[in-house]
């Protein structure tokens, strides 16, 4: 009985040793793990579980970009003032001058139609205005007219301008004289009347200078207009 208690105790003092001599060893291994573990400058990757039960490496995040330095400092320049369109110079008032020459008046003219042509049934003719007034004065366009029969009753009159020449500045002194082109034609048209006058025979014709609304009165010896009274004029002109 007594040697089986000394084997008891021999067997418990090698079992104690050899769980001395196991701490031991565990203490050196992770000194070991440790020292290995703090000379690695590299920090460790997290990591996330797969569904398969295995783990992966989170990459780290993008490193964040600069922010964009300010411009540099001081407002943008102004723009250049632009000047003005220079102002173009005004155009001359219709039937005067800038000089102040009024414009001419039924009252300051007299006037007369006289033949300039004839050949195929066409007819041409000048109208002239003179200016009967102790003052000068201008006339700029084409003016109007209408036919008159004897008893003074208008006939068909249609007035068609031609730039043959056009509108110009004539300045008329006491004197003077201005005129303007007609054209018309003796030849039926349409369903006027060949064998007898295309329209009633025209005697007269009022004339209305540019710019103005009273006429004065001229003689018309030339009979009647065919076309129902179709005459192209041109602007009055001088010379």
């Amino acid at each position: 009985m007594p040697a089986r208690r000394g084997g008891l105790e021999v067997m418990a003092v090698v079992h104690r040793a050899n769980r001395i001599a196991c701490g031991i060893a565990a203490v050196t291994m992770l000194g070991a793990l440790s020292a290995c573990s703090g000379s690695d400058n590299t920090a460790q990757q997290p990591q996330v579980p797969n569904i398969d039960g295995s783990s992966s490496v989170v990459p780290p995040p993008p490193a964040a970009m600069p922010p964009p330095q300010p411009g540099p400092p001081g407002e943008p320049p102004a723009p250049a003032p632009v000047p003005p369109p220079a102002a173009s110079p005004a155009p001359p008032p219709p039937g005067g001058d800038p000089g102040g020459t009024p414009k001419c008046k039924a009252s300051d003219l007299s006037g007369s139609v006289r033949h300039d042509g004839a050949g195929a049934g066409q007819r041409y003719a000048k109208l002239f205005v003179t200016n009967k007034s102790g003052q000068a004065c201008t006339i700029f366009g084409y003016g109007g007219l209408q036919l008159l029969d004897s008893a003074g009753n208008p006939t068909p009159t249609t007035l068609s301008r031609t730039p043959n020449p056009g509108p110009a500045l004539v300045t008329l002194r006491p004197g003077e004289t201005a005129k303007k082109k007609l054209h018309w034609s003796q030849v039926a048209h349409g369903d006027e009347p060949a064998t007898e006058p295309c329209q009633r025979e025209s005697t007269s014709a009022t004339v209305i200078p540019p710019d103005d609304t009273q006429a004065f009165q001229v003689t018309y010896p030339f009979g009647n207009v065919c076309g129902k009274g179709s005459i192209e004029g041109s602007a009055f002109y001088k010379g």
